[in-house]
């Protein structure tokens, strides 16, 4: 604690309020550790939310597909090519690349999952994701409905 010293007319004065420079550099350091540990959670958690995007973005292909087929009422197929990573929308053929290190598995024998003029579909599955960090997309046969988990 600082000493107080007189006023000029004899009376102790208060200490006056403020921060000491160690007080200022301990909440400096603090901050700069808070600061170094935040790339490292970032880089953590980069790989799931990769995964995620992708499997969103995958979902939403399947939800358009849907859609084009009561809108055209013509069948729509997403087509799946495992050795490439990538699916094709038919028709039209827009081939759509997941990004690097995000890959996706079917079940044996399923290749594609096709939305009918009605609404309903072929129905499968199909998960996506990094090695640790996988989602599932589930398309219900009887409704098209695509959900993901």
């Amino acid at each position: 604690m600082a000493p107080i010293h007189p006023s000029a007319t004899g009376e102790p004065r208060p200490r006056e309020a403020g921060f000491t420079l160690t007080e200022l550099l301990v909440v400096l350091a603090i901050i700069g550790l808070l600061i170094a540990a935040v790339p490292l959670v970032l880089q953590s958690a980069l790989p799931g939310t990769r995964a995620l995007a992708a499997a969103r973005g995958l979902a939403g292909d399947l939800r358009a597909a849907r859609g084009a087929a009561l809108a055209s009422g013509a069948t729509t197929a997403v087509r799946f090519e495992p050795a490439r990573q990538d699916y094709i929308v038919e028709p039209g053929a827009h081939r759509h690349a997941l990004p690097a290190g995000i890959g996706f598995t079917l079940p044996r024998g399923q290749d594609e999952i096709a939305f009918y003029a009605d609404g309903s579909s072929s129905g499968g599955a199909v998960v996506v994701g990094a090695p640790t960090h996988k989602h599932r997309i589930v398309v219900d046969w009887l409704t098209g409905h695509v959900a993901l988990d």
